[in-house]
């Protein structure tokens, strides 16, 4: 076992510069992928960012491929957050392994919606989660998180079960949600704070707000029949 364990080592490592052309070439392929909006968050260098934007502005696109480029450029342990389970699963997992080359797959759990992938000569894996389940995101390590529809989740995930598993790895956080359609509650107070702390000049925050006519995928023309289509009481 331990021969066979060395020659698989050694076979991995043949295939290093091989793997990290494969890598740069998605990465690049990811940068290209964004729309322009998308591609002005993806600019800023800041560790946690806020964004609030309307349905089809394509947040979840953008974070989805955001924290994919994130993971192989620094190996380490990824999360997803979605507000369940099955949503996460729905909105990420077939995305992912639509666009993650096969050269780079180690393997997908698709029972634990779990993805391990070759990021040079290591490993790196993202997970998809659901925030009704705060007892299985316990641990330390987290190397990157994604909150996505951060307006429908409990408020305490992120500073008493998340945040501190980001310290020893000084991980990022992107937080995405569309507005909550009961009003303000602690995601719009959330974001409010991340906006004045990058307005007051710290680059670890960056907030933007966005609508789905800042989508440049989708014409003007659909965007009004989509509203047309919507019944007035």
């Amino acid at each position: 076992k331990l021969q066979q364990k060395n020659a698989e080592k050694r076979r991995l490592l043949a295939n290093v510069p091989f793997m990290i052309q494969t890598r740069n070439r998605f990465e690049d392929f990811i940068d290209k992928s964004f729309h322009i909006k998308q591609a002005e968050i993806e600019k800023v260098e800041a560790r946690f960012k806020a964004i609030n934007a309307g349905k089809r502005f394509g947040k979840s696109e953008w974070a989805t491929r955001a924290i994919l480029k994130k993971m192989f450029q620094k190996a380490g342990k990824y999360w997803y957050i979605a507000q369940t389970y099955g949503q996460a699963e729905s909105i990420a997992w077939q995305l992912i392994k639509e666009i993650v080359p096969a050269e780079l797959v180690v393997r997908y759990q698709n029972t634990r919606l779990r993805a391990i992938f070759k990021a040079g000569d290591k490993e790196t894996m993202l997970e998809l989660k659901g925030a009704t389940d705060p007892d299985n995101m316990r641990g330390t390590g987290l190397h990157g998180v994604v909150f996505d529809e951060r307006a429908y989740q409990d408020e305490f995930i992120w500073h008493r079960v998340v945040r501190g598993q980001l310290t020893s790895t000084q991980g990022f956080a992107y937080f995405i949600s569309s507005p909550n359609k009961k009003g303000k509650n602690h995601w719009s107070r959330f974001y409010e704070d991340v906006k004045k702390r990058m307005e007051s000049g710290d680059k670890d925050y960056f907030f933007k707000y966005f609508t789905i006519y800042d989508n440049p995928t989708i014409s003007r023309e659909e965007i009004e029949a989509l509203k047309n289509s919507v019944p007035s009481h």
